[in-house]
């Protein structure tokens, strides 16, 4: 998962003394979700949080064969929502209920006004736990299975508003200056734009949904609708760094992961691993604080001072 990089940041954010306690609240969207919940629950949670993301990096928890595929349900969030609420890497909801400062994005995809609605639930106020939250915050239709309730409403990923600005402004006008942690490791933001083949794909998925009734192909629906939401996220972010430009009120500060070629359904732990550690390094060359020695997340993975992968090393920060 793409989340694995940013959960060598957030490791590294901890380290630097930038707990959860230098900030007034955190908000975590898709995958990232559950980081923020870790970062909340303080630095150990946050050892714990770059393991689920291991995890859930394998095999038991993304499966890309074809009947999986057909069944719209390539990612078991079920599975995922279970080890979150009582596996060996568990969420200390209590911990992170009590700091109060944690807010999960849940989107709303409202089709017949052609816009796609952000929600930021804290889950002090909610009927559901966190593990629910998170779920909901990470359904992609055609990828994660039937799309939950999550306060009345039917749960979409929480990152289709690539950056919800406005927002986020609006909905705490007392914040000011934002740290924004992105999962993608583009560069150059302001250059972000739909790929030729998501245009192709939405254009398919768009005509082929126009043809094929929902009781013969239901799932296409599902597909066209992802694909069409991809894109139109896409085509605003440039408009929502504009409005940011141009808000002298607010700050965003937007720190991008190196890319180490994960995607969404990357199924391999140890890349997982080893782009969560060569991200924290970059973090403290990026905040110009002097990296440890080695940066150890367990006994296989290592990154040295000159920021070279090496292995068979003992679990510490030095």
């Amino acid at each position: 998962m793409k989340a694995a990089s940013l959960s060598g940041v957030i490791w590294a954010l901890n380290r630097m003394g930038l707990s959860i306690d230098v900030f007034d609240v955190a908000v975590g969207a898709s995958s990232g979700s559950v980081l923020e919940a870790s970062f909340v629950g303080g630095p150990e949670q946050t050892e714990k949080g770059i393991k689920i993301l291991e995890r859930l990096s394998s095999k038991d928890f993304i499966d890309t064969s074809l009947p999986r595929m057909l069944q719209g349900e390539i990612i078991k969030l079920r599975k995922s929502e279970e080890e979150l609420r009582s596996g060996p890497y568990a969420l200390n909801q209590d911990v992170i209920k009590k700091k109060n400062k944690l807010y999960i994005t849940v989107s709303e995809l409202v089709p017949n006004e052609g816009k796609i609605v952000s929600h930021f639930i804290n889950p002090n106020n909610s009927s559901h736990d966190i593990p629910e939250l998170i779920t909901g915050s990470m359904t992609l239709p055609g990828f994660t299975g039937p799309r939950p309730i999550i306060e009345g409403r039917e749960a979409g990923d929480g990152a289709f508003v690539m950056l919800p600005a406005a927002q986020l402004t609006k909905d705490f006008p007392e914040i000011t200056d934002w740290l924004v942690l992105c999962q993608d490791p583009y560069q150059d933001m302001i250059d972000i734009k739909p790929s030729r083949s998501e245009v192709i794909v939405a254009g398919v998925f768009n005509a082929v949904s126009r043809v094929l009734p929902d009781t013969v192909l239901p799932k296409v629906q599902q597909w066209t609708q992802q694909a069409v939401i991809a894109l139109s996220a896409k085509e605003e972010f440039r408009k929502t760094l504009e409005q940011i430009k141009s808000d002298s009120n607010v700050t965003f500060a937007v720190f991008n992961p190196i890319d180490e070629g994960l995607s969404t359904v990357s199924i391999d732990p140890e890349k997982a691993k080893a782009a969560a550690i060569s991200n924290a390094y970059h973090t403290f060359k990026q905040f110009g604080v002097e990296p440890p020695t080695e940066i150890i997340f367990d006994e296989r993975i290592t990154i040295n001072s000159e920021g070279d992968i090496e292995g068979q090393q003992s679990a510490q920060a030095a």
